[in-house]
């Protein structure tokens, strides 16, 4: 089986321990850039396409490109995309296989579906957490006791209001935090 993943540049973070699996089971190509001519055409060669994020990528690839046609077609929904409009401008019956990173963004998709009266009977959808590999991350040795770290790539949509609120109510708990 031939696999292509695709993803606008700068988004592919996610896919760096995915691509290598792929990698290892089928005949896997990736495609992570902003050129859409490159895309359709390694669409074109593959016989699974995978799109990572439910964004202008899956706008374009589902109502603008004959390339999928044919194909099975996997699309990895993050969170973002439920509230950018993107949801709307998809083609769903092009998609095959959804990948949810969370199930609470599957409800807020669905809910967006119903709201935008689209219904897509043939979709399997599936539920996987992203997760970090932190094998490549060193800590330092502590002593049992108030250590805390906080690992992510802090935006505001991860809302850091909430991890400064708890740290607050960590230090009203024991101020030795």
């Amino acid at each position: 089986m031939k696999i292509a993943v695709l993803c606008l540049s700068g988004y592919e973070n996610f896919l760096r321990d995915i691509t290598p699996f792929l990698e290892d089971q089928y005949t896997c190509r990736t495609c992570y850039e902003d050129d859409f001519k490159n895309m359709v055409r390694l669409a074109g060669w593959a016989d699974t396409v995978w799109l990572e994020w439910c964004n202008e990528l899956a706008v374009y690839m589902t109502t603008k490109c004959k390339a999928l046609s044919g194909k099975k077609v996997v699309c990895r929904l993050h969170s973002y995309e439920v509230f950018s409009g993107f949801i709307g401008e998809i083609d769903w019956t092009a998609i095959d296989h959804l990948i949810f990173v969370a199930e609470h963004v599957r409800d807020v998709f669905f809910e967006q579906l119903d709201l935008l009266g689209i219904d897509v009977p043939e979709l399997h959808t599936y539920i996987i957490p992203n997760g970090i590999d932190v094998s490549g991350f060193t800590c330092k040795e502590r002593r049992k006791g108030k250590n805390l770290a906080f690992l992510a790539n802090l935006s505001a949509k991860k809302g850091p209001m909430l991890l400064i609120h708890a740290f607050s109510e960590l230090m009203k708990v024991d101020n030795d935090f």
